[in-house]
């Protein structure tokens, strides 16, 4: 990354990235935030608090949020707002659809201050106990993820869903996961929620769609 954006010699390997970050202007300080989220895993396997939470989401999603709109394009400081939030709720929605496959690897991105207000203690995670205070944690963890969605909704100006449509489709898609989640009562120890590739097919292809008659009424 330091010899991208400086005047070292670039391995070859990075040379594609290299040329991405030319073509769309895509600042340095994403890319170095980014890998500090990623490392951040080597070191750290619990959050105290969602504000703990929070940074760590920034660095894993939003700033991938920030890059992709570069690359999509955009014209509004809004969108920046709009990518941000966006990448807090589908991060958030990885972190209650993946609470099992994270807990068997040793993580629990649940905060815990969170965990202790609900009365659900590391050890009945580590359990796998599924009773009414999970649900519950689980129900205010969707609160929290929902929050976001309709703030990076809130946030998308109208002129930009012509070019922003693809981050459109993620909303859409994790959203639907979201609520199958919430329908399935959170039942995340003994099933694997997905949106089925049919639906996600035709969600991507309704708003590809959309975008296309908005492009053209421009």
């Amino acid at each position: 990354i330091e010899a991208i954006y400086g005047e070292g010699t670039i391995a070859p390997l990075v040379r594609p990235l290299a040329l991405v970050v030319e073509r769309f202007g895509i600042p340095k300080q994403y890319l170095l935030t980014l890998l500090d989220g990623v490392e951040r895993d080597l070191v750290q396997r619990r959050y105290s608090t969602f504000d703990e939470l929070k940074d760590y989401c920034y660095s894993v999603a939003g700033v991938v949020g920030l890059m992709s709109i570069h690359v999509f394009g955009y014209r509004y400081d809004e969108s920046q707002e709009y990518a941000i939030n966006l990448g807090y709720a589908l991060q958030l929605t990885n972190i209650i659809r993946d609470v099992k496959e994270d807990k068997d690897r040793g993580y629990i991105y649940l905060p815990l201050d969170e965990m202790e207000r609900f009365h659900y203690p590391e050890a009945d995670l580590m359990a796998e106990t599924y009773n009414d205070r999970f649900i519950e944690l689980m129900r205010f963890q969707t609160r929290r993820a929902r929050t976001y969605y309709n703030r990076a909704r809130a946030a998308l100006h109208p002129d930009e869903r012509a070019t922003l449509y693809p981050a459109e489709i993620m909303d859409a898609i994790y959203s639907r996961l979201l609520e199958k989640i919430e329908l399935g009562n959170f039942d995340v120890f003994r099933r694997r929620f997905r949106v089925r590739t049919p639906h996600k097919l035709w969600l991507a292809t309704k708003i590809w769609l959309y975008a296309k008659l908005l492009s053209r009424r421009r």
